[in-house]
């Protein structure tokens, strides 16, 4: 399903595509313990993965992490209203008539783009043809992740993940068997669940008159602030397709390739009804990725700690709340995401302290609601 907006600025489309499902899936479950603010159905199944998930997820999460692009270019191949959005074999089958040249050139476009976006290269340079200066470069995104995030490990080693991408039958069918196992473990059962909630998420959003830039849509599809990156870049974008995912909770995904970017975004937030009943939902699409960010004993402890004592470092707040520097760090992500705390850096140091408009937007929102309920 699609529904398309026209604006002078940028061509806005919402669409509903299984594709995103299956790979934010693969992307996230290997790591889904350190992003707290998923779907509860997306946690439980990651306790369950073992040895044999995680060696045929692995190719593909690593393209997912390191060429996001790819992504848009899988997305893009699906013509609209076309069966293999909703249905998993008529997208199985598409995925294996795919041209596996194009989607090595894609893939490598992506990471490169990427490298850019991260400063790992310049915007002129271009990417090696061989593996080893290839795996150098791969090496260095990796720092810049964990220096920017504190990212997880990369889930393949330098080299290898540098074979992959100059072996286009290979990139082919690893993406293959990871869609296939990933439908065939996991997702069978829910997508049938999800499927009316996507489809609601698109009406709803298709028809509420948003402006139309780039900054407006992502506030009102995910309750946020745009990240940097995307306040920097937005004016270049002349195409933006919103696809609406049931487990990503309080996060977003954004990749791009070229001009378009693609943003997934949480659908629970819309109703499952139109009408009057649709007009409420908005304070709760503001309210939502802040309170679930709030549900947690120690997330609100930083709160109330930074609150008192201002601007504090990673160090002297995880000290404070006897945790570690990692749990704190990723409670700190979690709240700087949904812009109730703010960040600076000086150096290798992390600053966070208290947002005070994002506190009184919240309790505008909860006011908002009361006021719908005298």
């Amino acid at each position: 399903m699609e529904l398309i907006a026209i604006s002078p600025k940028v061509n806005i489309q919402f669409r509903v595509t299984l594709l995103h499902d299956l790979l934010t899936i693969i992307g996230l479950l290997p790591n889904a313990e350190r992003f707290e603010g998923l779907s509860d159905w997306l946690r439980n199944i990651a306790t369950h993965i073992d040895t044999q998930d995680r060696d045929i997820l692995r190719p593909v999460h690593m393209l997912v992490i390191f060429a996001s692009g790819m992504q848009a270019h899988l997305i893009d191949s699906i013509p609209a209203h076309n069966q293999a959005d909703t249905d998993f074999d008529a997208l199985y089958k598409h995925l294996k008539n795919l041209d596996v040249k194009a989607l090595q050139q894609a893939t490598l476009k992506a990471f490169e783009e990427q490298l850019v976006r991260m400063d790992v290269i310049g915007k002129d340079t271009r990417l090696p043809n061989s593996v080893a200066p290839l795996a150098k470069l791969v090496d260095k995104m990796q720092q810049a992740r964990e220096e920017q995030w504190q990212a997880p490990p990369a889930p393949l080693y330098p080299e290898t993940f540098a074979q992959l991408l100059l072996d286009a039958t290979a990139i082919h069918q690893h993406l293959l068997a990871a869609i296939q196992h990933t439908w065939q473990r996991f997702y069978a059962e829910r997508a049938a669940e999800d499927l009316p909630q996507k489809m609601a998420a698109v009406e709803y959003h298709a028809t509420q008159n948003y402006a139309p830039d780039v900054a407006t849509i992502f506030r009102a599809v995910s309750g946020r602030t745009p990240t940097p990156w995307l306040s920097e870049n937005a004016a270049r974008f002349k195409q933006v397709e919103l696809i609406p995912c049931c487990h990503l909770g309080t996060y977003v995904t954004l990749f791009a390739l070229g001009d378009r970017l693609w943003i997934g975004f949480n659908a629970n937030l819309a109703p499952l009804v139109s009408g009057d009943s649709a007009s409420t939902q908005q304070p709760i699409i503001n309210l939502y990725p802040a309170m679930k960010a709030l549900a947690d004993e120690a997330r609100l402890k930083i709160v109330a700690f930074l609150a008192q004592h201002g601007e504090s470092n990673v160090g002297d707040i995880a000290d404070a709340m006897n945790l570690t520097q990692s749990t704190a760090s990723r409670h700190l992500s979690l709240l700087a995401k949904t812009d109730i705390l703010q960040m600076r850096r000086d150096g290798a140091m992390r600053y966070y302290k208290v947002s005070p408009p994002a506190l009184y937007e919240i309790a505008h929102s909860l006011t908002g609601l009361a006021e719908q309920n005298p």
